[in-house]
């Protein structure tokens, strides 16, 4: 179960579980609340691509050489060895505050860094690291201070709607083409 949409992965978990229970099952979800309920039946292996991205930045930040080992490890059979990069330090600038948003913020915040978060909406929570607005307008990457930042991750997304992500991945570059780039995983 591993289409993009958290329901219908949940629904082909649950049919599994009732006609074939002995199938081993591996499901995806952004949703810990989709995966408590795929839990519910049977024991499936459920994977959170936004805790498994994070998981892996935090790796790249905390052992380069263990990520470089992995990305190998798990890349296309006969893939070189990936160049020796070491991760970039200090303040990182995140676009977009939902899902998965805050799961990049808790893991930099864990990593000990610190974060920028630009975000359209009012936020809910009071977080004075949160600035209000759009990553595509200059003013707004000029007060988050893009010009100082180590890194960027692209965490918006809207369903059926990629060029958000891709318009802030060509404005990065012209901007800063030496600026770490992450873009969300969809």
């Amino acid at each position: 179960a591993l289409t993009n949409a958290d329901e219908a992965n949940l629904a082909v978990t649950m049919a599994a579980a009732l006609l074939r229970p002995e199938v081993p099952v591996v499901a995806r979800t952004v949703s810990p609340e989709i995966a408590e309920r795929m839990r519910a039946f049977g024991e499936p292996a459920v994977i959170n691509p936004f805790d498994r991205f994070g998981d892996h930045l935090r790796i790249a930040l905390r052992s380069p050489a263990s990520f470089r080992l992995i990305e190998w490890l798990t890349g296309e059979p006969g893939t070189e060895l990936p160049p020796r990069r070491e991760p970039p330090r200090g303040r990182w600038v995140i676009c977009g505050y939902g899902r998965f948003g805050r799961q990049i913020v808790a893991d930099l915040r864990s990593e000990g860094l610190e974060v920028t978060i630009i975000e359209p909406g009012i936020p809910a929570v009071d977080d004075p690291s949160i600035i209000v607005g759009y990553g595509v307008e200059p003013a707004v990457l000029e007060r988050a201070r893009l010009g100082e930042a180590a890194g960027f991750v692209a965490a918006t997304y809207m369903r059926g709607v990629d060029w958000t992500r891709e318009a802030l991945a060509a404005l990065l570059k012209a901007l800063r083409a030496d600026l770490i780039a992450l873009l969300a995983p969809v």
